[in-house]
C-alpha cells in the first residue's frame, strides 16, 4: 500500500510478558474499527493478504469456520519453496472484541499453543480505531520459539496495517512487543 507508517516500540513493555514461561504479547493500534479488524482476522482472502511475510512464509488456501469449536487451516510456503500448514480450533469467537484459537504449525515440532486476539476501541490519531493485543501462550519453555513468535507477530501485525490502510491516509502506529 502507499500508506506511510512509522513503527515505534512502547516506552514500557507489558509486565506479564514472559517468553521464558511461554507467553508472548504484542499490541498495536490500528486506524480501523474493531469490526473491520475482526473481519481481517477471520476472512480467508484477507488472511492470505496479510498473514506472514516474504522473509518467513506466506499463506494460501485458508479455510475458516469462525465459531466456537470451528476449525481453521491454511497452507504455507516458505522462501525456499517448502510447503507446510497451520491449523487450529476456535475457542472463543465474540465479534468484534475477542477471538481465541489453538495454533499448530506443521513445521515447528511444538505442541499446540493458543493465540488470543483482544480488540478494544481506541482513538488513533484523533480518529476511531482499534487497539489489537495478540497473546500467544503455551510455548512451555521453548524460549527461542517464543522470541521468534514475538518478531513474527509484530511483522504480521504491521502487514495487517498495510492491508487495512487507506491509500491517502498517513498515520503513526505504535507496536509493543515482548
Amino acid at each position: 500500500m502507499n500508506d506511510a507508517a512509522t513503527f515505534e516500540p512502547a516506552e514500557a513493555a507489558h509486565p506479564d510478558n514472559d517468553a521464558d514461561r511461554g507467553t508472548v504479547r504484542t499490541t498495536i493500534d490500528i486506524a480501523a474499527s474493531p469490526e473491520r479488524v475482526f473481519a481481517a482476522l477471520i476472512d480467508p482472502q484477507e488472511l492470505a493478504a496479510w498473514w506472514g511475510s516474504t522473509d518467513t512464509y506466506r499463506t494460501h488456501d485458508w479455510r475458516v469456520d469462525a465459531r466456537p469449536d470451528g476449525e481453521w487451516d491454511a497452507r504455507t510456503i516458505d522462501p525456499s519453496g517448502k510447503e507446510g500448514s497451520i491449523h487450529g480450533k476456535f475457542i472463543v469467537v465474540d465479534r468484534p472484541s475477542v477471538l481465541e484459537s489453538t495454533w499448530h504449525a506443521s513445521e515447528d515440532g511444538l505442541d499446540t499453543t493458543t493465540v488470543r486476539y483482544d480488540l478494544v476501541p481506541a482513538i488513533v490519531h484523533d480518529a476511531p480505531g482499534t487497539r489489537l493485543t495478540v497473546t500467544h501462550t503455551g510455548f512451555n519453555g521453548f524460549v527461542a520459539c517464543a522470541g521468534m513468535d514475538a518478531a513474527s507477530c509484530a511483522t504480521a501485525l504491521c502487514t495487517i496495517i498495510d492491508t487495512l490502510a487507506h491509500p491517502t491516509h498517513t498515520r503513526r502506529v505504535l507496536v509493543y512487543a515482548a
